[in-house]
């Protein structure tokens, strides 16, 4: 069995929509392309490979504990008491690291048969992800 970890700095950003520019050109949204970039920069510096076949991937997505809360309710964010119930949508942020990882870390994103995703707060924000060969 094979597994690949790798974190990711920073907030994670959710699938932007694609845009619309001239002459009817889609192109995907800067916000969205840098995260992209940040991930799979993250895989090949963790000397991630191409693995063929079924996988299963997992992503942890640690969103910024706001920094108005108090003391108190940020150490119960930390170890999960109070979870993110906003925006950015779970299935965007899975989005963005599926496409992320086409073609490099699975030849097709068809290839996922089994998924984990999680989003909670921390002080430090980023993306734990793992795929592993099935």
């Amino acid at each position: 069995m094979t597994d690949v970890e790798i974190w990711v700095e920073g907030e994670p950003v959710p699938k932007g929509r694609p845009r619309y520019g001239k002459g009817n050109h889609m192109y995907t949204p800067p916000k969205t392309r840098d995260a992209e970039n940040r991930i799979r920069k993250a895989w090949q510096e963790e000397g991630g490979r191409e693995i063929s076949g079924p996988v299963s991937i997992s992503c942890w997505f640690f969103l910024e504990t706001p920094k108005s809360w108090s003391k108190a309710r940020k150490a119960l964010a930390e170890i999960g008491e109070i979870l993110p119930e906003k925006v950015p949508d779970i299935d965007n942020l899975v989005k963005t690291v599926l496409d992320a990882l086409n073609g490099l870390a699975f030849t097709d994103d068809k290839e996922v048969v089994r998924m984990f995703v999680s989003k909670q707060y921390r002080e430090k924000p980023g993306t734990l992800v793992r795929v592993r060969a099935l």
